[in-house]
């Protein structure tokens, strides 16, 4: 470098002047990014804005300058998602623009969607079509290209769970700006901050209320209260309740949002749409595949639609091309996806009387469905009406399509495997809670009952979740069922509420309600009502810890079993009875003979068995009682055969892991008593036995 002086503009000076220029570089203006419009696809903002305020200030700090942020937004529908984007695209610019995407109700393979969006997005930027090439992967190297000196915002609305993967290939090449996600699922994807939206706080959604219905007289602000409780303060809940109470602020109205049993959000918010729809449509007319895709579900198939409607093939079909026609329907697999906005844009009009008609036509199909799937899985059960009895003998016309068995199978007996109609009923199990609402509303109390027999096969298999939601609804009904002169609906929903109970682990109230049934088993003329209501108390009662009481109950179960006049077909019922009447000997093994009771109550149990499910059940029970006994041989013997009855069960994968364990801790006995001479042959034989049942889990 060397020193002079600058003399240029009048200015005076001493300066630094470079003796030698080596490489010379030009930055300029990317040509491309010139040509690029600048696209502002923003999400409208919603008519009350959601105090989202820590949520809002989270993502403007991962959207901050200098970065590329990666968001998914979760959480389920209505609870604000798109409004805090909304919200987000006022506060934050994103200098070369905003795109969106919705992925709701896509149908095509993932790499036609990923170019398919891909080149949507170029043409907002507007990239010239003629540049798009042929295959999917080279379509992505082209976004790539164009969006790399962006400072771009994506928004993808609506991925589901089992599109995670796209979201990946969706990114853009910028060094900053950001894409956002919304799902109604948490999508734990590598890369991804994870921003899941739950209900609104209590203030915050009481005030949302507030704007909606109007700000209530000091005599029902309690109720109101209750409302956005019931809801667990979710905003579109909370939205449609008010929209409900603004047209009617009597207390009575309140009280028919907020049963006595509080249900979750999705819940209320599904009695309060069909609320509205029902009783506020001021007698507008709705529409036939309108009313069907409420009824039935998203996805629709037009003969679906016609049987349950009494509408032909064809006027169903044509229904569909208006949706299709106006983008409110996608077709998939033969049928089609229903979109939400569909509602209340058809042209077949289906006046209120026949609405009725539909739901009762659907209501009977669930529970006729309900009830062929309790015939393949509970066979002998008997706390039923006459609806699920009756199901049990006939598969539902059309309820072949639903099932997802491989290999062949008999169509009038149904599926050779059992799974898929426990995955056909999970599916179902929404369209069934609709429908036991609209039965409940229309004071049908006896059809709402048999809707919940038929389903409790559902609850049984679902876990905690299942048991959660089961709960509300039983209660619910049971006060309404007591008034009714035939006394049976009320009691079996007093036993299911029983039992229900014996799952959530609530110790107090199944006794409870086990005592209410042993209260008016007596005066009941089924004979299957006193035994039945004792097997429970037996149970109740060791759940409580009182044993002694409990084998007293079981004594008495055990006496009304043999004291029936039916009991030659009633096998089933007495070995349920022998059952719980050995688990309670089982536990009080203290008293003299009590142990040696036990393993005579099963072997009874054992030789009258005849479902498979009973058989697995019983051996395994045997084998532990005999074990206990110190009869090891007798109990391994016993025990063995338990895996085949696993097997011809239907449950094979979870009778034969409980029969593996079982057998392995009656090994485990045997090995203790062996061990003074641990190198004998018998010794050797049950460690490897142990350890090989160690390797399979």
């Amino acid at each position: 470098m060397t020193r002079t002086d600058n003399t240029m503009s009048g200015h005076a000076g001493a300066v630094l002047q470079a003796g030698y220029i080596g490489n010379l570089q030009v930055h300029l203006a990317n040509p491309a990014r010139a040509a690029l419009r600048v696209p502002r696809q923003l999400l409208p903002l919603p008519v009350v804005m959601l105090d989202r305020e820590p949520e809002l200030h989270e993502l403007k700090s991962l959207c901050a300058p200098g970065g590329f942020a990666r968001v998914v937004v979760s959480g389920r529908p209505g609870v604000g998602k798109r409004s805090l984007l909304a919200k987000l695209q006022r506060e934050h610019v994103f200098t070369d623009g905003v795109l969106t995407v919705d992925l709701g109700g896509t149908a095509v393979p993932e790499e036609l969607l990923v170019a398919s969006v891909l080149c949507d997005l170029m043409r907002s930027l507007g990239v010239p079509d003629d540049r798009y090439p042929a295959r999917a992967a080279a379509v992505i190297s082209l976004w790539h290209e164009v969006t790399a000196p962006l400072d771009l915002g994506v928004l993808v609305l609506n991925v589901p769970l089992a599109l995670a993967g796209v979201l990946e290939r969706l990114l853009p090449a910028s060094e900053s700006g950001a894409l956002l996600v919304t799902s109604p699922s948490v999508l734990d994807m590598p890369g991804f901050t994870g921003l899941e939206l739950d209900g609104l706080p209590h203030e915050a959604a009481r005030d949302l209320l507030h704007h909606a219905a109007g700000r209530p007289a000091i005599a029902l602000d309690s109720a109101y209260d209750a409302v956005v409780k019931a809801v667990g303060g979710h905003p579109l809940c909370v939205w449609l309740a008010g929209d409900v109470l603004r047209r009617g602020k009597d207390p009575a109205s309140i009280e028919a949002l907020v049963p006595r049993s509080l249900r979750t959000a999705e819940e209320t918010m599904n009695s309060i749409i069909t609320t509205t729809i029902i009783d506020l449509g001021n007698g507008h007319d709705r529409t036939v595949l309108d009313t069907a895709a409420f009824l039935h579900g998203q996805i629709q198939h037009p003969a679906t639609v016609a049987e349950l409607t009494g509408y032909s093939v064809e006027q169903a079909e044509d229904g569909f091309t208006v949706l299709c026609d106006r983008n409110l329907a996608d077709m998939r697999g033969g049928g089609y996806v229903i979109r939400a906005e569909a509602t209340g844009v058809l042209e077949h009009m289906v006046p209120v009387g026949e609405q009725d008609r539909i739901r009762a036509a659907h209501c009977d199909y669930l529970t006729s469905c309900g009830g062929y799937l309790n015939g393949l899985y509970k066979p002998h059960r008997w706390i039923i009406g006459e609806k699920v009895r009756a199901g049990r003998e006939h598969m539902p016309a059309g309820f072949g399509r639903f099932c997802t068995c491989e290999g062949e199978h008999d169509p009038e007996t149904g599926c050779h495997k059992k799974r898929p109609g426990l995955d056909w009923m999970a599916g179902q199990t929404p369209n069934m809670i609709r429908a036991y609402m609209w039965l409940f509303r229309q004071q049908r109390y006896l059809e709402a009952g048999e809707l919940l027999e038929a389903w409790a096969l559902h609850y049984i298999h679902a876990g905690d979740s299942g048991t959660a939601e089961w709960m509300p609804l039983v209660l619910g009904l049971v006060p309404k069922l007591a008034d009714l002169p035939d006394r049976m609906p009320w009691f079996r929903q007093v036993v299911q509420l029983s039992f229900i109970y014996f799952c959530a682990g609530d110790a107090a109230n199944a006794l409870l309600w086990t005592q209410t049934a042993c209260e008016a088993a007596p005066t009941l003329p089924d004979p299957q009502a006193l035994p039945t209501a004792y097997q429970h108390m037996t149970v109740a009662l060791l759940m409580n810890g009182e044993q002694e009481a409990a084998v007293a109950a079981g004594h008495r179960a055990l006496a009304a079993e043999r004291e029936r006049p039916d009991r030659e077909s009633a096998t089933r019922s007495l070995v349920l009875t022998c059952r719980r009447l050995a688990r309670a000997c089982y536990e009080t093994q203290h008293v003299p003979g009590r142990g040696a009771e036990a393993v005579e109550l099963l072997s009874e149990a054992k030789a009258k068995a005849v479902d498979p499910d009973d058989k697995a059940r019983v051996t395994m029970e045997l084998a532990d009682a005999l074990a206990s006994q110190g009869q090891i041989a007798q109990a391994l013997k016993v025990a063995l055969p338990a895996l085949v009855h696993a097997e011809e069960s239907g449950n094979s994968a979870d009778w034969t892991a409980q029969g593996n364990r079982r057998i392995a801790r009656i090994l485990y006995r045997r090995a203790a008593q062996l061990h003074t001479d641990p190198n004998s042959r018998d010794a050797l034989s049950t460690a490897r036995i142990l350890r090989a049942i160690a390797d399979e889990g």
